[in-house]
């Protein structure tokens, strides 16, 4: 289910960035989206009362997810998936750590992925570069400031997308 999860997410954008080349094509604004993915016991089906009722889903499960898909504006990603789903997933998917993050509701930080693609479709130098990353994150976790900021530029220097943020 976690990879299944995975490849929908992924399918998502790629259909996206096919109706966004049609927009840009056709001058109209480009659309963005943003996804959590988590993993664990959930209530789901159809709830409330006559006067209003509808199909959810409710729970911690459900709500670190949501938490999760806002926390993509801030990493600047666009699908985040948490450890028990990486984990699921297994080698199916090529994920980049991004760390820890503290979410509101709940006590204990929760480790965060970016879902970057499915391993037969990010080639070696993604790959690479997400070792790159992951180094200087743990760098940076251990207190080594100095080693994590030289890692952290040649990631950068790595990423031809990314040089403007240097």
């Amino acid at each position: 289910d976690a990879a299944q999860a995975c490849l929908a997410a992924l399918r998502q954008r790629d259909a996206l960035a096919e109706l966004n080349r049609r927009f840009r094509a056709e001058g109209r604004p480009e659309l963005r989206v943003r996804a959590g993915l988590n993993r664990g016991p959930a209530v789901v089906g159809n709830m409330g009362s006559a006067r209003r009722f509808a199909y959810t889903a409710m729970g911690d499960t459900v709500n670190l997810a949501s938490r999760l898909e806002g926390a993509n504006k801030f990493f600047g990603t666009s699908f985040l998936i948490s450890a028990s789903v990486r984990d699921a997933a297994g080698d199916a998917v090529v994920t980049r750590r991004l760390g820890k993050v503290q979410v509101i509701g709940r006590a204990q930080a929760v480790e965060v992925h970016e879902l970057v693609g499915l391993r037969e479709e990010v080639g070696p130098e993604d790959c690479r570069r997400i070792v790159l990353y992951e180094e200087a994150l743990g760098l940076l976790e251990g207190g080594e400031r100095e080693a994590a900021a030289e890692r952290f530029r040649r990631y950068l220097g790595a990423c031809p997308d990314r040089a403007a943020e240097k």
